[in-house]
């Protein structure tokens, strides 16, 4: 595939991606307005939607997982498009605060470290992925050709 499709496929994951972390339309609108109308009266009360302290809820099995895979996609991304590992963890890292920032600024989510955590790891599972299965191709490839 070209660079420029990979590109283009890379903004519709993130989009993709936002729109369904940020927003959950899966969930349906009537809890879009709600959340935001609760985390706001929480607000007012006080309480911010922020957790910096590591994995301190009991959080659903199924939602960390969900946390992991999603951000698989991006951990093969960066490896397709050739980042270091240092690069592919920085703007992993940049994307994933980028999210939770938005979620606690615009009252759509919680701000939380877990998060970040997981959605990091995630990544880096995604780019060790392709990273072996390119290993794994270049060693099929030699092994072929030294047979012709």
């Amino acid at each position: 595939m070209s660079r420029r499709l990979m590109k283009i496929l890379f903004i519709i994951y993130i989009a993709v991606l936002v729109v369904f972390i940020v927003i959950k339309p899966h969930l349906g609108w009537a809890y879009f307005g709600e959340r935001i109308r609760s985390i706001c009266r929480l607000r007012k009360a006080g309480i911010w939607n922020l957790s910096l302290r590591p994995f301190i809820f009991n959080q659903q099995a199924k939602v960390t997982i969900l946390n992991i895979i999603a951000f698989v996609p991006l951990g093969v991304f960066l490896g397709i498009f050739n980042y270091s590992p240092l690069k592919a963890l920085i703007i992993s890292l940049l994307i994933t605060f980028c999210i939770e920032l938005f979620q606690f600024i615009s009252c759509l989510g919680y701000g939380d470290v877990d998060d970040i955590i997981l959605n990091m790891l995630g990544a880096a599972i995604g780019y060790l992925i392709f990273r072996l299965l390119k290993l794994f191709y270049k060693f099929i490839a030699s092994f072929f050709r030294a047979k012709l």
